[in-house]
């Protein structure tokens, strides 16, 4: 559809439309008026502009605040901006493009934005401002690619072209026109078109080709007459006339010219029509017609003035300067050059006030263009954070997920068994419910088997497959696949390729296995990752199960029982591809991605489900051997004593007795192993984290929500008796109702409920809550109707509470009464273990008392008795008048008094450690040095930078590098100066620890455990310690550390 035909749709639409005030109707006629408006820019310029005045007053008066509005007044502003530009109202155009450039922005307006910059590129050219222009029309040509909009990038390389041309790059302006032309015909853009083949032919007749500039004229006035494009008609014609005007062929040029005055004064276009006369007038002067070329321009003079357009103003007298030379009438001549130099200055005065009023209006915009992005920051920020909420939301429901199917599996594997087959299909269909969650392609359990000629192999147990995969397992099993297998065999493992395909197409011998994969699944840990690295090892058993077997990716947890390794739990996300799929036959979604944290942990959990079964298994295995067993010694026994009739009788009934005894026994204990796996399945994960975990809390919070699944309750709380014993104190809870939790938070006790308390009592059982007054009345909840309660207790000490509650008359059965009491009694042992752990604490602290006691013995008390035997010899040698002696003695207690001052200050500083904080390295440092090098005479400088951006634990580990160095150069340098220096340099930490003490040969001294302890912390640091040190010559440490 043409421009034109496009025009009379919107107004027959217009026309239409409903005059009502709804806001569809009201939204729609702006659209439709903005629309029409913005193809009138190039036909009806005057019309278009007073269109669009329209639709921005009705959109401005009714709600500028609401979104279909703004979008409305956007685009209004991007028109009248547009047109002000092209009537020479630069400022007021530029104004009204810098206001719809933020709208467009903020409302993601993506084909309005182009055109604000098409008009803003435009306004910088016009008044000379080409970097601002040609930075414009490159982000007019980003936007318009970013949305793919052929036409309106065609539009920007016609700006960047007109630049570069402006700027002197006359052969990148017109091959970027001339590809421009390319596109434009490709997309059949004729608007465009047209006014390429106009601009071409202006920019060949300024660089002198007259030739192409002709014919690109004639291009273009042919398209704008084709498609009734009358604006660019006058342009066209017009360039033909000067085209034809340089060549010197002015009777060509007069038609041209001459149609281009007539369809301007139809427009009413006055500044081209202005510009016409002035190159009719050069037309006719070309003819020696110098009567009729005065008339154009004098005529050309008077419309500029009209118009106030001091350009043509000035070039007309110019010319008529010329042309009253030429005849000889030279004091006109000099009058109009007067008139010209005159004019010319205001043209340049006004072009420099334009050019000052658009830049004053940039930079008055420049503010309210940054609030604008202010606001879209936080409009960003916002979304940023509901999307974060998003993806927890959806994080939580695959841990739904990952729950629900742990329990259906668990729940599956608790199913009784009667046989081997029998546990291979409970097996199977519980590891089905694993295959969605994990999203694997495949699910296997393997068990390990030591054949004595075929050496150690692993045999699939059981394998499931997900819906894709399980159409092609046949065909992995026994087709092509199967036969490259056992060719693979042939190599590696003779015996195994010469079995039968069933047991090939199970076994996978050790020997094709890498030594590490099998090492670290025979140590009881995980392994996991891409084929290609896991097999690195194995090329030829690698490259089998990437090309032939299609497998992308494995992850294994091996099955440990009684610390052996039993087996092997794995899946795979590389669906199995036979060799007849094709590029019409792709891999599912998601092939190349590995799994999650949280599916790495779903399968660790159901490998340890998997391992408890297993044991469980092999233990009814054995249960009916020997039951098998034992019929057997009675068959046996019996026939040996059919000899006698009264000892056959007597031994029938003792059998019959001890079957009966047997019996009972085997059912006991078959009822019995049932309940404790039960019970071991139920609080397994309890037990684990009671063990892990510090904080109660924190098991409280995990376990409250398994023991609110397994005991089929709505809600569950635990009180915890307070020191004074009077009172219950709620300390987690799962689901109970808001409006009830203020009167559960602190619970006074009745006599009734305190006796119960009091001692080891049944569980509280009531099945309607209402109609027994044993529990406090906060216990009575309105909206639940069964009630259990079982005591959490120490040994005979009971610490609490656990309340579970229904809805309804379902009251709990006998089996999870005890399951319940089963899990109090083991929230008694997780307090317990909490008791036990602070107990611990207190010992450790009782232990480093002691050491410090011993190092006391070691160091200040032998100093001090030295410090006596000198002091006496000192006494003898006074008595004996030996100067010598005595000053000698003198010097050794002096010695040894500095020494057990030392030791006494190193104590000290053990006994009252610094605490570290992340940002306080340099006052720790700055606080040991004050503490004890400088008390016992050491001249300490201190050169350390702040550490910016270092891990809390790296400066942890330093700073005891630090500590321990001191402590080596308080104990053994006998050092009078010090100096620590810690520096950043480049991308490492260089930390330097120097001394004048008596130094030591490195090569000669092994270390003791400070030099042991400063090497192994620097190197957990990735770092290099370096010690320099001559006998008498000091001492340099110095640690280099990666950043």
């Amino acid at each position: 559809m043409t421009d034109a035909q496009r025009i009379r749709q919107l107004e027959q639409q217009l026309a239409d439309c409903d005059d009502g005030v709804t806001p569809t109707n009201i939204t729609k006629r702006i659209d439709l008026v903005n629309e029409l408006a913005w193809l009138l820019c190039d036909t009806d310029m005057k019309r278009g502009y007073a269109l669009a005045e329209n639709a921005y007053s009705l959109a401005n008066s009714l709600s500028a605040d609401d979104p279909p509005y703004q979008i409305g007044m956007a685009y209004c502003l991007r028109t009248q901006g547009y047109l002000n530009m092209r009537f020479g109202n630069y400022a007021q155009g530029l104004a009204q493009l810098l206001r719809a450039l933020p709208l467009c922005e903020a409302l993601q307006l993506h084909d309005g934005l182009p055109d604000v910059y098409d008009g803003i590129t435009a306004t910088y050219f016009v008044i000379g401002s080409y970097p601002e222009a040609l930075a414009n029309a490159y982000k007019q040509l980003e936007t318009a690619q970013r949305i793919n909009d052929q036409k309106r990038i065609i539009n920007a390389y016609n700006n960047v072209a007109a630049v570069q041309f402006e700027t002197g790059d006359y052969a990148q302006a017109i091959e970027t026109m001339l590809l421009n032309l390319r596109l434009a015909r490709t997309i059949k853009y004729t608007r465009v078109e047209c006014i390429t083949h106009i601009n071409l032919s202006e920019m060949y007749l300024s660089v002198g080709d007259h030739e192409i500039a002709i014919e690109h004229g004639l291009h273009g006035l042919q398209m704008s007459q084709e498609f009734d494009y009358t604006l660019f008609e006058i342009y066209a014609l017009q360039n033909l006339g000067q085209c034809y005007l340089k060549v010197a062929d002015a009777p060509k040029a007069l038609p041209y010219l001459e149609k281009a005055m007539e369809l301007s004064r139809s427009l009413e276009l006055k500044v081209m029509e202005a510009m016409v006369l002035l190159a009719l007038g050069e037309a006719h002067r070309s003819l020696q017609q110098f009567e009729q070329a005065q008339t154009h321009v004098h005529r050309a003079i008077t419309l500029a003035q009209s118009i106030e357009n001091n350009k043509e103003v000035y070039q007309g007298h110019l010319l008529l300067s010329e042309l009253y030379e030429q005849t000889g009438d030279f004091a006109q001549a000099l009058a109009h050059f007067k008139q010209h130099q005159a004019a010319k200055e205001v043209v340049f005065n006004e072009k420099a006030d334009e050019r000052l009023k658009v830049l004053q209006v940039a930079h008055d915009t420049a503010t309210a263009k940054q609030e604008a992005e202010i606001a879209h920051l936080r409009t960003v920020e916002l979304q940023r954070e509901i999307t974060k909420h998003s993806q927890a939301e959806q994080q939580l429901q695959r841990q739904l997920e990952y729950m629900r199917a742990l329990s259906a599996f668990k729940q599956i594997l608790l199913t009784p068994t009667h046989g081997e087959a029998d546990e291979q299909r409970i097996l199977r269909e519980a590891l089905r419910h694993l295959l969605k969650p994990t999203r694997a392609k495949m699910l296997m359990v393997y068990r390990n088997v030591d054949d004595p000629e075929l050496g150690p192999y692993s045999q699939i147990l059981v394998s499931v497959f997900d819906d894709v995969s399980v159409s092609l397992q046949a065909e992995v099993a026994y087709g092509a696949t199967l036969a490259e297998y056992q060719e693979l065999l042939k190599q590696a493992q003779p015996d195994i390729a010469e079995r039968g395909n069933e047991f090939i197409a199970t076994t996978f011998p050790h020997s094709l296995i890498p030594p590490v994969v099998n090492r670290q699944l025979m140590a009881g840990t995980w392994i996991g990752g891409q084929i290609a690295e896991l097999f690195a090892d194995a090329p030829t058993f690698r490259d089998f199960l990437i090309q032939k077997a299609h497998l992308h990716s494995l992850l294994l947890f091996p099955i440990q029982i009684d610390g052996q390794w039993w087996g092997t739990i794995g899946m795979t996300e590389a669906a199995v591809q036979p060799a007849r799929a094709t590029a019409e036959e792709p891999h599912r979604d998601g092939e190349n991605a590995l799994w999650s944290e949280d599916e790495i942990l779903m399968l660790g959990t159901a490998a340890e489900m998997v391992t408890s079964a297993i044991k469980r298994w092999q233990v009814e295995s054995n249960l009916r051997s020997l039951n098998g067993q034992l019929e057997q010694q009675v068959v046996e026994q019996t026939a040996e004593l059919r000899n006698t009739v009264a000892q056959l009788h007597i031994e029938i009934e003792e059998r019959q007795h001890a079957e009966s005894a047997l019996q009972a026994m085997t059912t006991s204990l078959e009822q019995r192993l049932a309940d404790r796996t039960q019970e071991l399945a139920t609080f397994f994960d309890l037990t684990v984290l009671g063990g892990r975990s510090a904080d109660l809390s924190d098991v409280l919070e995990f376990a409250l929500p398994r023991i609110l699944e397994v005991s089929h309750s709505q809600a569950v709380c635990v009180h915890l008796l307070d020191t004074g014993r009077q009172h219950l104190s709620l300390a987690a809870q799962q689901d109970v109702p808001l409006r009830f939790r203020p009167q559960l938070a602190r619970v006074e006790l009745s006599p009734q409920f305190r006796n119960w308390l009091e001692n080891p009592h049944e569980p509280l059982l009531i099945a309607k809550i209402s109609q027994l007054k044993v529990i406090p009345a906060a216990f009575q909840l309105a909206d639940f109707q069964a009630y259990l309660g079982v005591q959490i207790s120490v040994g005979q000490q009971i610490e609490g509470v656990l309340s579970c509650y229904r809805f309804g008359n379902n009251s709990f059965g006998l089996d999870e009464i005890a399951l319940v009491t089963a899990i109090g009694e083991q929230m008694g042992t997780v307090l317990e273990t909490h008791r036990l752990r602070r107990q611990a604490a207190e010992l450790a602290v009782l232990e480093e008392r002691q050491r410090l006691a011993r190092d006391l013995h070691d160091s200040v008390t032998q100093s001090l008795y030295s410090l006596s035997l000198f002091s006496r010899v000192g006494r003898e040698a006074t008595e004996d008048n030996d100067t010598d002696r005595l000053h000698h003695s003198l010097s050794q207690i002096e010695s040894t008094t500095l020494h057990a001052l030392r030791d006494m200050r190193l104590l000290l500083y053990e006994l009252h450690p610094i605490e570290l904080k992340p940002e306080g390295f340099k006052q720790a440092i700055e606080l040991r040095l004050d503490m004890v090098e400088r008390r016992i005479g050491l001249r300490a400088d201190v050169k350390l930078d702040d550490l910016i951006d270092i891990p809390y634990n790296d400066v942890v580990q330093l700073f005891y590098v630090t500590i321990e160095a001191l402590n080596n150069v308080v104990k053994h340098a006998s050092a009078t100066q010090l100096t620590v220096q810690l520096v950043q340099e480049n991308r490492d930490l260089r930390l330097q620890i120097l001394d004048n003490g008596k130094g030591f040969d490195p090569s000669q001294t092994k270390g003791g455990l400070g030099l042991r302890n400063i090497r192994e912390r620097v190197t957990q640091l990735n770092g290099k310690l370096a010690i320099f040190s001559e006998p008498d010559n000091g001492t340099k440490l110095e640690v280099v550390i990666p950043l």
